[in-house]
């Protein structure tokens, strides 16, 4: 059966890379560089990388739950940098892309 809504091959190529990005956070939540930051931020990270996982699949669905997840995931983040003043211009450009093109696509999604 083929699917009415096919996924973008740019929506995908970000998605990749996201889930990318995941998978070296796993290994980055046991170095001494996160654990120094605050006691709570591995802990953070490794939450917000199970909810990116889940963003980024939904979206790769085609579910508009998704875009509107990882949207708010990509808000809370930058904030939360900014907080912890972790923050750069670079950490803003894969989630801004994913959120971009996400609301790009957003009519096609389910």
């Amino acid at each position: 059966m083929k699917n009415k809504n096919p996924r973008p091959p740019l929506l995908t190529l970000l998605i990749i890379a996201g889930l990318i990005g995941c998978f070296f956070n796993m290994f980055l939540v046991h170095s001494p560089s996160v654990r120094n930051v605050s006691s709570w931020y591995p802990l953070y990270l490794s939450l917000s990388t199970l909810a990116v996982i889940i963003f980024l699949g939904a979206v790769g669905m085609m579910r508009k739950w998704g875009v509107i997840g990882y949207s708010l995931y990509a808000a809370i983040h930058q904030g939360v940098h900014l907080y912890l003043g972790l923050w750069n211009g670079t950490a803003l450009i894969l989630p801004a892309a994913v959120t971009v093109t996400g609301w790009i696509y957003y009519k096609r999604m389910d």
